[in-house]
């Protein structure tokens, strides 16, 4: 009798798991290695995913027919099982390069390959039978025939710009800096050169244009604000906002937005143009919401269009400042700033 393969092995420790199971990377590993002992350096979970592949996995004729997890968050999998109806597609991240590319796609359980190698594995499994009536079909306002270049948002999608963001250095590690500053070196808001060292590099990195800084941090030392900021006080943006400088009255939404958001990321969606129009774009297109446009600059309103977005899309399982990486980079690629 011939001894099983480790994939054989693999594929024996998850069968009896219900499919849709999530498992964190370090679990699918740890299983594994309790069950059957196998060297935890074997067992690269990102190998066994129907939706993300490289060279290496392409050119090891076993691992390339093997596929019983779905890859649907950093560190997260979920567990198909093998010759599942899997449809959506398939992405590769060159080395070096930090730009991740659709290589395939996967249809009801056919995989065909934009690398010039047509897979196609179909589903024969019994239990895995497509039920049409089982398909809810969501309504969509006659405008969606205007999504041209915008891929509809899923998690995938989502997905794709999380590992994207992590790609863009000086985004990546600007926002490290200032997790550093804010949750480390200066977490509170009572003294001004703690306000003043936050505001003006918040200013400096975001570009918010606020030519006259010290007047903003004093503002905010006089409003108090670290109890608000504990209690997602949302007013506390409104209240961040609006200030006189010189006679003047200015708006700085969208510094206020990412200030708070910075002290407490998941409480405080960050605003500015990017968001705006990709909230707008698919407000058109699929109406998952009915807001006017300048309802965006309510802060209340504001962040239940976030949650209304975030529901519709069934996208729960990211949090808003996920979300919001999403859209910057959406906005950002699809509705570029013009400077003439």
């Amino acid at each position: 009798m011939n001894k099983p393969t480790i994939l054989e092995l693999i594929e024996q420790t998850f069968s009896n798991y219900p499919i849709g199971t999530l498992f964190t990377r370090d679990e699918i590993i740890h299983t594994i290695y309790v069950k059957h002992g196998i060297n935890k350096s074997s067992i690269i979970p990102s190998g066994y995913c129907y939706n993300i592949t490289n060279l290496g996995k392409q050119a090891d004729k076993e691992m390339n027919k093997f596929y019983i997890f779905e890859y649907v968050l950093r560190g997260k999998y979920k567990y198909l099982g093998k010759n599942y109806p899997y449809s959506g597609k398939v992405y590769h991240t060159p080395k070096g390069t930090g730009e991740v590319e659709i290589v395939g796609e996967w249809k009801n359980g056919r995989y065909f390959s934009k690398w010039g190698i047509d897979k196609a594995i179909k589903t024969d499994n019994p239990k895995y039978t497509l039920q049409k009536s089982s398909i809810s079909k969501a309504k969509r306002p006659s405008k969606q025939r205007k999504r041209v270049d915008v891929p509809y948002p899923s998690i995938t999608e989502v997905e794709k710009y999380l590992v994207a963001w992590d790609k863009l250095e000086n985004y990546y590690l600007q926002e490290n800096a200032l997790n550093k500053l804010f949750f480390e070196l200066c977490p509170n808001n009572k003294d001004i050169s703690d306000v003043l060292l936050k505001a003006s590099t918040l200013n400096d990195f975001y570009s918010t244009n606020i030519f006259s800084i010290f007047p903003v941090a004093k503002h905010i030392v006089d409003l108090d604000i670290d109890e608000r900021l504990q209690k997602n006080d949302e007013t506390l943006v409104d209240d961040i906002k609006c200030i006189n400088i010189n006679g003047h009255e200015k708006n700085f939404y969208s510094f206020a937005t990412k200030y708070c958001s910075h002290h407490n990321p998941n409480a405080y969606p960050i605003y500015d143009r990017y968001v705006d129009k990709v909230l707008c774009y698919f407000r058109d297109v699929d109406g998952f919401s009915e807001f006017k446009g300048d309802e965006l600059k309510n802060y209340k309103k504001f962040k239940q269009i976030l949650l209304q977005f975030q529901s519709f899309y069934k996208l729960k399982s990211y949090n808003l400042k996920m979300i919001d990486k999403y859209l910057w980079q959406v906005g950002k690629k699809y509705f570029p700033t013009n400077y003439k």
